[in-house]
């Protein structure tokens, strides 16, 4: 039987900012079982690639400036929401498996070499003209 350890993501240095938040009528924060359906499923991410015998994470708090936050769609008449979150400052995880790289830095206190998605933003590529219309 695996070895299961409780790890609180707020008692460790964190990058996230409630300034990263989005603002306006289509964003609310999200309620306590959206934050905890969002731990669940970033421990889930977490324990996918585990080696056998190591311990089960299970993430309890969100880091420090980490919000889940409802997104109301703009191309629907119905009420449907995306449910993000928000607290990096290069954007938002949409996520879990991409989250749960970004918060296993966290936890290792080792965010100067994560490899997430938000923290390996490339710069926008550069628009090259097409061959055929290259003036000569």
């Amino acid at each position: 039987m695996a070895a299961y350890v409780q790890v609180d993501l707020s008692a460790f240095p964190s990058d996230g900012s409630a300034m990263n938040w989005p603002s306006g009528d289509r964003y609310t924060l999200g309620s306590e079982r959206d934050e905890i359906r969002w731990l669940d499923k970033i421990s889930y991410a977490k324990n996918w690639d585990r080696a056998p015998g190591d311990p089960l994470i299970t993430y309890t708090e969100l880091p420090h400036g980490y919000r889940v936050i409802a997104q109301t769609r703009d191309n629907t008449n119905n009420r449907a929401r995306d449910y993000l979150l928000y607290g990096h400052p290069n954007g938002h995880f949409d996520l879990a498996h991409k989250a749960s790289v970004h918060f296993k830095h966290i936890w290792l206190g080792n965010l100067a070499n994560c490899t997430c998605t938000r923290c390996n933003v490339r710069a926008p590529a550069v628009r090259k003209m097409p061959f055929w219309q290259l003036r000569l």
